[in-house]
């Protein structure tokens, strides 16, 4: 009877311990798993531990990046708007020199227009004698308006001496270029013996002379010329009688 109480218990004994050698077993394959997966955790751990370190060290570069970028931009910001303040500061400079300018120029042209109006009223109040229109119609080639205000101021006793014998001279020119030899003839020989010291006395001797000649009275142009030559030999008109008397 102990015998068999003894190989129940050993049974027993052997059956308990085959169940806790497969319990112990499983807690150590599950215990292996749990420390796989601890370690494995770890790993990922330290992984996402050095993720975050790296992107901390990004985010702060980053950061120092945008930092720098916004302390540059706001420098650029800063030197722009000391820039554009100096632009404005030079361009009001500029409106008041404009200004002070055209104040000045205002003055300027209405001090011309003043002195403009006071030389026109002074022209007009010094308006051209009859002589003076005569002689200007005469030197720019209307003779035909010359030839008639002159004609007006034949015996003028308003004109001195020297506008007289002008009158003459232009006079006889004018006859001498229409070809009215008489005319000429009479306008040069009143020149010749009312105005004998005038300064138009040379070029009224050289046309006398020359009418003379185209008249066809040769010994009057030759003694005209040779008086001409007498009293003004070095003279154009001289030289120009000398010629004409070779031809005679």
């Amino acid at each position: 009877m102990w015998k068999r109480m003894i190989f129940c218990s050993l049974l027993f004994v052997g059956c308990q311990t085959q169940e806790d050698i497969q319990r112990d077993q499983k807690l150590q394959n599950l215990q292996s798993q749990i420390e796989d997966r601890q370690s494995l955790y770890s790993t990922y751990t330290d992984r996402i531990q050095a993720l975050e370190e790296r992107l901390s060290g990004v985010t702060g570069k980053v950061e120092e990046s945008e930092f720098e970028r916004n302390q540059k931009i706001g420098g650029k910001l800063e030197n722009f708007e000391e820039r554009i303040k100096a632009l404005e500061e030079s361009l009001i400079e500029i409106k008041e020199t404009q200004k002070a300018q055209g104040d000045y120029i205002k003055k300027v042209l209405d001090s011309l227009e003043k002195m403009s109006k006071k030389t026109s009223k002074a022209s007009r109040s010094k308006k051209k004698s009859p002589f003076a229109n005569a002689m200007s119609h005469y030197r720019s080639g209307r003779y035909k308006t010359a030839k008639q205000e002159l004609l007006e101021l034949v015996g003028d006793k308003k004109l001195n001496a020297d506008q007289r014998a002008n009158v003459l001279h232009n006079l006889g020119m004018i006859a001498f270029m229409d070809k009215e030899d008489d005319k000429a003839l009479v306008y040069f020989s009143k020149l010749f013996t009312q105005y004998p010291k005038s300064a138009y006395i040379r070029n009224g001797l050289l046309f006398l002379g020359k009418t003379f000649q185209r008249s066809g009275q040769t010994a009057e142009a030759k003694e005209t010329f040779n008086q001409l030559i007498s009293e003004f030999p070095k003279t154009r008109q001289g030289l120009e009688a000398k010629k004409i008397l070779k031809t005679l």
